[in-house]
């Protein structure tokens, strides 16, 4: 499979081809359509959705895509639980639960089938559906050979999972300090972690923004190492993935697309690494084969047929939520410049490679973030989050000073001190939004 253009400038009517990633959604609304001419989408179902919300739009502000409701009169939760799905997505979505009446069975089968099929059109990859990211790093390091007595290298600041996952294949994580300002694995500190014993790279796009795998691949490949991406908050980000061994997406319902629960998949170029991860994520490999034993090893991490059903209902909603975010995100990036100007803000850049899974400012010294926090919950009742509150080297326990004793991450310790994440969901308000950042400008007061 080849990787797809995301962005043709000039082969549209309207100067706008759209793919549906981050790149060509940016592309969008940085030119809106000039004289209510329309871009012209790729024919994907991940863009359904848009294509229809842009007809209704006639060329006017990309804005009106937003959710125009009152603000919230409670408290703006961070991630609401009856918000996060746009009205229109739960009932097809529940609709397709009639469609797999056993988990097992060949209508299911079909269902992860087509999930993956649609996934790998839209990521111009091999998908294999699991049933969970975790699962998925697990079989796409094992896959790639990593095994007990390797090293594989990881930022601090991600999710356990990704660790996890590491300690699963019997081999050592080996942590890398992060970019302070992208938050993302630092290539330039790469080459100092490398020993005999390092197998792989396990790069993350942290808070949705991309990883600057371009570099770290070249490192891999001085190296003769392995790349593997932490893509579960990044759908629809391709210029880190197009550069992996394999990247692993999560289907979580909290994450910019998924089921109605968990599920991951893994994406790869190279099809012989496809059958290996399809045969480590599925032990019968298929009713007509489940008693042969063919397989050297096998697990029972297969998406299951429902979750693959309703993931597959909501895939046509999902480049209209990553343009949301996008616009969003843009949105609190104009309202933030005061406070950005005036020094209290570290602001990230709005650039084309950013999923916008959550949007993460840095509160700057010698305010604390803390102290924000408290202000905007108790003052405002404004919700907000830290990923993660603790890094992985300083988590306390006797497990992580046994691997990380002596430690040092100065670039990503000073970070996570002063990142702060704001509410931004499909289904956020524009009022909503707005009390947000009048609530962080008094809180700054």
């Amino acid at each position: 499979m080849s990787f797809h253009p995301s962005v043709m400038i000039g082969d549209a009517p309207s100067g706008i081809h759209v793919w549906g990633d981050t790149r060509s959604l940016f592309a969008l609304q940085q030119r809106e359509c000039p004289d209510g001419r329309r871009p012209v989408l790729a024919p994907l179902r991940v863009n359904e959705r848009l294509a229809r919300a842009l007809d209704a739009l006639e060329g006017r502000d990309l804005e009106r895509l937003l959710q125009q409701g009152p603000a919230s009169c409670g408290v703006i939760r961070f991630l609401p639980a009856d918000q996060l799905l746009p009205e229109e997505e739960p009932w097809p979505a529940l609709g397709s639960l009639r469609e797999t009446p056993s988990s097992r069975s060949p209508t299911a089968d079909a269902q992860i089938d087509r999930l993956e099929a649609e996934l790998g059109a839209f990521l111009g990859r091999h998908m294999i559906a699991t049933s969970s990211s975790a699962g998925g790093m697990i079989i796409a390091l094992s896959a790639l050979g990593v095994g007990p007595g390797d090293e594989v290298l990881l930022p601090a600041n991600s999710f356990i999972g990704t660790e996890n996952a590491i300690l699963a294949c019997g081999a050592t994580p080996v942590l890398v300090d992060s970019d302070p300002c992208d938050l993302n694995l630092d290539p330039a500190c790469i080459e100092e972690k490398i020993t005999r014993r390092t197998r792989a790279i396990f790069a993350v796009d942290n808070h949705g923004k991309a990883a600057n795998v371009a570099a770290i691949r070249q490192v891999a490949d001085t190296h003769g190492l392995k790349v593997v991406l932490d893509a579960c908050q990044s759908l629809g980000v391709m210029e880190s993935m197009r550069h992996a061994d394999a990247a692993v997406y999560s289907l979580n319902v909290y994450r910019n697309f998924g089921a109605c629960s968990k599920g991951g998949a893994i994406a790869v170029a190279d099809l012989d690494l496809a059958r290996r991860c399809r045969s480590s994520s599925d032990s019968t490999q298929g009713s007509e084969t489940k008693a042969a034993r063919m397989h050297p090893f096998g697990s029972t991490s297969r998406l299951d047929g429902t979750q693959a059903a309703v993931a597959s209902r909501r895939l046509p909603h999902l480049t209209l939520n990553n343009l949301r975010r996008m616009l969003l995100a843009r949105r609190y990036l104009r309202a933030l410049e005061p406070l950005a100007t005036r020094g209290r803000l570290l602001l990230p850049a709005f650039s084309d490679d950013r999923g916008y899974r959550i949007f993460t400012v840095q509160v700057l010294p010698p305010w604390s973030r803390d102290e924000i926090r408290r202000r905007l919950l108790e003052r405002s009742r404004v919700e907000t989050a830290v990923y993660y509150p603790v890094l992985t080297h300083l988590q306390p326990t006797q497990h992580h000073r046994r691997l990380f004793e002596g430690v040092s991450l100065p670039q990503v310790e000073t970070a996570q001190a002063r990142i702060l994440s704001l509410p931004l969901h499909n289904n956020l308000t524009l009022a909503s939004q707005d009390r947000v950042v009048a609530a962080l400008e008094a809180a700054f007061a």
